[in-house]
């Protein structure tokens, strides 16, 4: 009804619960009354950073993949030992570390998920991974936009994908996705 997969029983195992009191807010719907008065003033995300094993390889994929340019190489005694990547369209900066014990470690595990403008531009993803032998999980809906679920980095790391804005769900819409998730329990 939403999405390619039943709604609420995404392939890898996730159910999306949606907070009932916020149906039909947006995110303009929070007001300076619902900010707790002690709550330090933050702005984003500066960038993220994974472990990897290969670093030339981890390089190469979300060159490939994500289109990310190399903005700093990290020299350590002669060795390149990460990278920090900007992305040209908007995506977040984000840093490759060598450092194959963590990404072992952190294999499977969604660190961070990545906004993508809207229904289009994440079904256009999902072809770009599909067209370079990538395996995913494909485009689901979900109560607070579309996901893109089941893309793993070279070490594995999950690397998940929201459309942004937010779009908080609408009565209707929790109405059907409740009925979806209890005729899949």
């Amino acid at each position: 009804m939403f999405g390619h997969a039943p709604e609420g029983v995404p392939s890898d195992g996730t159910t999306f619960l949606p907070n009932e009191r916020l149906s039909g807010m947006t995110t303009e719907s929070f007001d300076n009354e619902s900010t707790p008065p002690d709550a330090p003033l933050l702005e984003g995300i500066h960038h993220l950073k994974l472990p990897v094993s290969d670093l030339e390889r981890s390089l190469a994929w979300y060159q490939d993949r994500l289109g990310y340019l190399v903005m700093t190489d990290f020299i350590e005694d002669g060795v390149r030992m990460g990278v920090a990547m900007t992305h040209p369209n908007g995506g977040p900066d984000l840093a490759l570390r060598l450092d194959p014990p963590r990404a072992s470690a952190a294999a499977g595990f969604d660190y961070f998920a990545v906004g993508v403008p809207g229904h289009d531009a994440i079904e256009e993803l999902a072809a770009r991974f599909t067209a370079s032998g990538d395996g995913h999980a494909g485009v689901m809906r979900t109560p607070v936009g579309w996901v893109l679920l089941g893309v793993h980095d070279p070490d594995g790391h999950a690397v998940r994908f929201y459309t942004v804005p937010l779009e908080l769900p609408d009565e209707a819409f929790l109405q059907a996705y409740e009925g979806e998730n209890r005729a899949h329990r």
